[in-house]
């Protein structure tokens, strides 16, 4: 389990850790926002339900402060960000 630490720091090194409550339809998929964000410099770490909302999700997001702008306007056409 050592290296999935190491590659967690990697990808997490100097960058902010940033969740994100989003409002998603049923053709969303978190494995492609995870394709779209990657090329921006963006990182989706987690995603879990937002308590019994069944149509909203919490993602936490390692991303540049310098970057913030490009990865939510990038996430925004996912979904809604409602948080």
């Amino acid at each position: 389990m050592k290296h999935v630490k190491e590659y967690y720091e990697y990808i997490t090194e100097g960058k902010k850790q940033i969740q994100f409550t989003l409002k998603t339809d049923k053709k969303f998929n978190l494995f492609d926002l995870l394709n779209a964000l990657k090329p921006l410099g963006g990182e989706v770490l987690d995603g879990q339900p937002n308590g019994d909302a069944k149509d909203e999700l919490i993602v936490t997001v390692a991303v540049d402060d310098s970057k913030k702008k490009k990865i939510e306007e990038e996430i925004a056409k996912y979904a809604k960000i409602l948080k």
